[in-house]
């Protein structure tokens, strides 16, 4: 039978399955199982419950369109979640009827929860410190500061545990008689360096893997997207973080104040915000909506760019608590590259004085390794 209303508040979201098959589906096998578990609502045929509605019905239920209902019935169809049969005595009837495949829906669940389970133990071993003699065999503070050269940066942690890794697993390797290592430490040895194993074929067999200093852009970039368009949080992940990159440099000529000003620009259109159009991060990265976008499709209102000048740059670094000599080494940056790079990327590092070469400090790995590149030759100079 159909229904014309129900109440739904009590019905909650189910963040293992929207894990699965997204938010939309998730909600949409929430509501079919509350149906089909009510005695008021369905038809018994064949041993089993079935219910039916319209697809704007359906689109009411879940804050959906008929279309993206439709879609979502078509995956989840094709995924044999669930059953759609006609099961009118009269050919002329063509009305769908809808009911959920709960065995292969409980076997998904339960091998998601699984795969959680075997990740969450080798998490928990890997952050199992190496002991001997009851002490921790790398001192991670001592090695958590570097001075190389033009730049000051800090060790990553995956850096500092890698080389933990390292260092450990050479115990095995050299005979230190003067330092006792029991079978449980030996152990200890052996599962560190499996653990390792296991990380580097992980990254070796992911496409969307990425070096910490570009995970860092992309976690900028989603924090502002996050920020802006608070209605379609967004957690980041390995095939996200390419994407971001590579929207980063190839549209946005690397420069977070343009990508911020897309967000924004995003957020300007009623029908891209709301609930007739179903917004994502991946969606808006794609190359072709980011031109339609500029193009000031989809609704989207025009916004004016802060501009900034070269009393804006000046007014920074007289502000700044830094030597003298850093200051004229930043109004150097400044007259030879333009305000545009001193905003971009000079206004985010700081510049220390050390064995009388000025040096500087990147908020990432991705920051210091393109200022070394494009503009390392003036601090090497000075």
């Amino acid at each position: 039978m159909t229904v014309d209303t129900f109440d739904i508040a009590f019905i909650k979201y189910n963040p293992k399955l929207g894990d699965i098959f997204g938010r939309g589906a998730s909600m949409f096998i929430g509501v079919l199982q509350y149906l089909l578990n009510n005695q008021n609502f369905g038809i018994e045929k064949e041993g089993k419950k079935w219910v039916y509605n319209t697809s704007d019905q359906w689109g009411q239920y879940i804050g959906y369109s008929s279309r993206q209902v439709e879609r979502i019935i078509s995956k989840l169809s094709d995924q044999g979640i669930i059953i759609i049969q006609k099961l009118s005595r009269c050919k002329s009837n063509r009305t769908n009827y809808y009911t959920v495949d709960e065995a292969k829906l409980d076997a998904l669940l339960k091998a998601k929860e699984a795969g959680e389970t075997q990740t969450n133990s080798l998490l928990l071993q890997q952050e199992t410190p190496l002991q001997v003699n009851n002490k921790t065999f790398i001192d991670k503070k001592s090695e958590a500061f570097r001075h190389e050269g033009e730049f000051i940066t800090k060790k990553t942690n995956k850096e500092i545990n890698s080389k933990s890794d390292e260092e450990a697993s050479s115990l095995a390797d050299i005979d230190q008689p003067n330092i006792p290592i029991s079978k449980s430490q030996k152990d200890q040895v052996e599962q560190v360096k499996n653990i390792k194993a296991i990380s580097n074929n992980t990254k070796a067999k992911s496409p969307g893997y990425t070096p910490n200093g570009k995970t860092s852009i992309a976690q900028e970039m989603l924090s502002i997207w996050n920020k802006i368009l608070e209605k379609t949080p967004t957690i980041m992940s390995k095939q996200l973080a390419p994407l971001l990159v590579a929207a980063y440099k190839n549209k946005f000529n690397s420069e977070m104040e343009k990508w911020e000003h897309y967000c924004k620009t995003i957020a300007s259109s009623h029908y891209l915000t709301g609930d007739t159009f179903t917004l994502s991060l991946l969606w808006a990265l794609k190359y072709t909506t980011i031109e339609r976008i500029k193009n000031l499709e989809f609704g989207v209102k025009e916004i004016d760019v802060a501009s900034y000048s070269q009393t804006d740059a000046i007014s920074h670094i007289q502000t700044l608590n830094e030597g003298q000599k850093c200051k004229e080494m930043r109004l150097k940056l400044l007259s030879l590259f333009g305000e545009n790079a001193y905003r971009n990327w000079f206004s985010r590092i700081s510049l220390q004085v050390i064995d009388n070469k000025v040096c500087f400090q990147a908020e990432n790995r991705f920051m210091q390794d393109y200022i070394t590149a494009h503009y390392g030759q003036v601090f090497k100079k000075c």
